[in-house]
């Protein structure tokens, strides 16, 4: 048998612990480009490499490393279930990309190996029924409830009879440590400029069109710009007057070490939840320990983000390290910089007892994952909008600037928004509508839906 394949150690740099594959960022920065991409996580590396296969001259900027927030510190699931009807087309979409993606950029920890949410009881199961029916049309065909047999056989060394679970087989995972990488690495293939350690401070924008952007490297001339910073993209386009309503949160997850007969694929409650990892080990989740920060947007934003933070079972009020280190962010800086963000990742302060709990109960399920530890800890941003939908399409202010941010799906969502933008800046028809998440429906007077 194969060894299986192995996945990057934490580093320490000067940005902090770092889960991200890492990348050497190209020597020099062009001095000009069609399209610049700010931010190198995987929605930027993913939009950045469709416009480079179709002939654009296109740069990537990050200011640390590529995948370096929160694309290297996600769950990794690529899953249609409980995602509200709005986003299925996108979800959809991304599911079959995937496959091609990862056939042509090699190892990104790509498995197709089904997800499930397990149901303890009747309710549970009734909620799922629900759901499911609501979600009709949208799913992929073989999506579907499975009964307390089809359970057991599907999980042989499960402690406990569960009522049934809710199941997508085609649904997938990658592993967040190697896939932006990889990613970015086709994108380089196939000419795009990878520019990492290089903060974009500002958007030159003369006459209503995109000339070229401030950098801590120097100008880059381009004539369209994509924001895909994740996070930050509200602080970035706020200096150009730019409102994008968008807060963070920040979660804590684990990951085991090896582990011989665990449970297949990904699934969980939510309480826990697991995923199977390439090299042996399994990523350990839930929904505790999810953590708010209260800056000063979060203060500034409350009544317009409180339904989704209620929807979502709240999340605890932070005010520590990052809420303080926001009061000493200035919204408006020069065009040459500094910028805030220049020298941070958003990490956030791990939770450790979240990674531990959530061992415990996976154990308590599946006897093989009791016969590790947690081998490694670590937290990350997830930002998103009022109605916890995206925010992906042009920027009406700023012509020539496009924006995909609030991606809490990022992972799962990356082929089909690049697709879709990469065909959008084209002037093409993009292969999913791109209208329910532009940027304007929370100020034109759209009725927004609120989903999951």
């Amino acid at each position: 048998m194969p060894d299986a394949p192995s996945l990057p150690r934490p580093r320490q740099t000067r940005w902090g612990t770092l889960r991200c594959a890492w990348l050497e960022g190209d020597a020099r920065m062009p001095e000009k480009v069609d399209v610049a991409v700010i931010g190198g996580g995987i929605l930027g590396v993913t939009i950045a490499r469709e416009l480079a296969l179709a002939g654009k001259s296109v740069a990537v900027l990050e200011k640390a490393e590529i995948g370096c927030e929160a694309s290297s510190r996600a769950f990794g699931w690529i899953s249609e279930l409980l995602v509200g009807n709005v986003k299925q087309e996108m979800t959809q979409l991304g599911k079959r990309l995937w496959p091609e993606l990862h056939a042509a950029c090699g190892e990104t920890g790509y498995r197709r190996g089904g997800i499930a949410y397990f149901a303890r009881n009747a309710d549970e199961m009734g909620f799922y029924e629900g759901w499911l029916a609501d979600a009709a049309g949208h799913l992929a065909p073989d999506t579907r409830l499975l009964g307390p047999d089809e359970v057991a056989a599907r999980y042989p060394g499960a402690a406990s009879r569960f009522a049934g679970a809710l199941f997508a087989p085609s649904d997938a995972s990658a592993e967040p440590t190697i896939a932006t990488a990889a990613i970015a690495a086709s994108a380089r293939a196939a000419g795009a400029a990878i520019v990492t350690g290089c903060s974009v401070r500002a958007i030159d924008s003369q006459a209503g069109a995109v000339r070229g952007l401030h950098t801590s490297k120097g100008y880059l001339g381009c004539e369209q710009v994509v924001v895909a910073a994740n996070a930050w993209s509200r602080l970035f386009l706020g200096r150009h007057g730019v409102d994008v309503p968008q807060l963070y949160v920040l979660m804590s997850m684990g990951r085991t070490g090896a582990v011989a007969g665990g449970p297949v694929g990904a699934g969980g409650t939510e309480a826990w939840a697991f995923r199977e990892c390439i090299d042996g080990s399994y990523d350990l989740g839930g929904v505790a320990g999810v953590r708010g920060p209260v800056t000063r947007d979060a203060l500034r934003l409350y009544r317009r983000f409180k339904p989704i933070m209620e929807m979502m079972g709240g999340a605890k009020p932070d005010f520590g390290r990052d809420a303080l280190r926001d009061l000493s962010w200035r919204r408006r800086w020069k065009d040459a910089g500094p910028a805030p963000f220049d020298e941070v990742v958003l990490a956030g302060r791990t939770d450790t007892s979240v990674a531990a709990a959530s061992l415990r109960d996976n154990a308590g399920e599946f006897a093989a994952l009791g016969a590790t530890g947690v081998a490694e800890t670590w937290s990350g941003a997830i930002a998103m909008a009022p109605d916890n939908n995206p925010i992906v399409g042009p920027v009406a202010q700023l012509p020539g600037v496009w924006l995909a941010t609030a991606c809490s799906y990022g992972i799962g969502w990356a082929p089909a928004i690049g697709a879709a933008l990469g065909a959008a800046l084209q002037g093409k028809p993009a292969p999913m509508d791109l209208a329910p998440f532009r940027l304007e429906r929370f100020f034109d007077g759209s009725a927004l839906e609120m989903s999951h």
